[in-house]
C-alpha cells in the first residue's frame, strides 16, 4: 500500500508573504519564532543538498531538464523520511512555478497532501522584490512579466539552491491555482493583514492542526511584523540577500502607491490585468479586453 502523502507545500511568488506564514506556523509549533532556527527547519524545494545526497549525482553535471525530472522523485523520498514529531503533515517552502516550461509538475503530486498558496498584490511585490534583490524596480517589473524567468541564477551555478523556473507572476498564480493534482488553499497577504486569526486558522486546518483560539492569538502575536523586524535587527536573518538590506521592511498593503512610478504601475496592470482582477486587486477590466479574458488559461 502506498503511504499517505504528508507534504503540504507553502507556495508563493517571491516576496508575497511566505516567510510571515512560516513564522506563524513556527509559533504554533514551538511557542516562539526563531528567524534562523524554527522558521528555517523545513527544507525549501529548491535545496541542492538533498537532491545530491539522495541521488548521489552532482547537480551541476546534469541538464536543467534532468534536475527538474529528479526533483519530484527526491521530494517523494523526503516526504516519507521526515520525522513529523507528532504532526500530521510537513510544510515545505517553494517559489518554483508548479509546472516546468515543459509542462511537468516540479513536485510529486502523489507525495503531496495539499498546498497553501500565498498571493500578494503584484504592485507591492515589485517594490518589495526590488528592495530584497538590490535591483531597480523597472528590472523587477520586467521579470515579473517574463514567462521564462528563473531564480537563483543560471543552471550549473554552485548556489545552495537549484535554478528555479518561476515564469511570470500571472502564470505562477494560475499554475498553482488552476489544476486538479491536489487541493490548494488560497491565502491573500492582504487578508492576513486584515484578519490574521482567521487566515491562520484556515492554514492550521490544512495542516491537520487542531488549535485553540488562544494558541492562534499567541502565534499571531509572536509572529507580528514588529517582533520579526526587531529580531532581524538584533540577530540578522540568513534569508536576507545582503547584510545591509532588511528583509522585513514595511509589512503593509498598498505601499506601492508611495514607491512605484506611474508608468510601472501601468505596466504591471497591463501585464497582469486578468489575474489581478480575478484576485480582487483590480475592480474592473477595460471594455476592450473583456471578451479576451473570458477564456481560462492553462499552466
Amino acid at each position: 500500500m502506498t503511504p499517505a502523502p504528508r507534504t503540504v507545500w507553502l507556495a508563493s511568488y517571491p516576496k508575497s508573504g511566505n516567510t510571515w506564514v512560516r513564522a506563524m506556523m513556527a509559533a504554533l509549533d514551538h511557542g516562539h519564532v526563531g528567524l534562523n532556527t524554527t522558521i528555517r527547519r523545513s527544507i525549501i524545494a529548491s535545496a541542492r543538498g538533498p537532491l545530491e545526497r539522495l541521488t548521489g549525482l552532482a547537480s551541476t553535471e546534469l541538464l536543467l531538464e534532468e534536475v527538474q525530472a529528479l526533483r519530484p522523485l527526491v521530494d517523494a523520498q523526503l516526504d516519507q523520511r521526515f520525522d513529523l514529531q507528532g504532526r500530521k503533515f510537513w510544510h515545505r517552502k517553494i517559489h518554483d512555478a508548479l509546472f516546468t516550461a515543459g509542462g511537468d509538475p516540479i513536485v510529486s503530486p502523489a507525495a503531496t497532501h495539499a498546498a497553501i498558496y500565498v498571493v500578494r498584490d503584484p504592485r507591492d511585490v515589485a517594490v518589495s522584490f526590488a528592495h530584497h534583490m538590490g535591483s531597480d524596480v523597472a528590472t523587477i517589473v520586467g521579470s515579473m512579466g517574463d514567462r521564462t524567468a528563473h531564480l537563483s541564477g543560471p543552471h550549473g551555478s554552485t548556489s545552495t539552491q537549484l535554478s528555479q523556473f518561476v515564469g511570470s507572476w500571472s502564470t505562477h498564480v494560475e499554475g498553482w491555482l488552476d489544476h486538479e493534482l491536489f487541493p490548494v488553499l488560497l491565502v491573500r497577504y492582504e487578508d492576513m493583514l486584515a484578519d490574521p486569526l482567521e487566515q491562520l486558522a484556515n492554514i492550521a486546518r490544512t495542516l491537520g492542526r487542531d488549535v485553540t483560539p488562544e494558541e492562534l492569538t499567541a502565534a499571531v502575536e509572536a509572529a507580528s511584523f514588529d517582533k520579526l523586524k526587531a529580531q532581524e535587527t538584533e540577530t540578522g536573518f540568513r534569508e536576507s540577500t545582503s547584510p545591509g538590506r532588511a528583509f522585513f521592511r514595511r509589512g503593509i498593503a498598498g505601499g506601492w502607491r508611495d514607491d512605484l512610478p506611474a508608468e510601472l504601475v501601468a505596466q504591471i496592470e497591463s501585464d497582469h490585468r486578468r489575474v489581478m482582477t480575478r484576485l480582487g486587486y483590480l475592480t474592473a477590466e477595460p471594455a476592450s479586453d473583456a471578451n479576451a479574458n473570458l477564456q481560462p488559461s492553462g499552466p
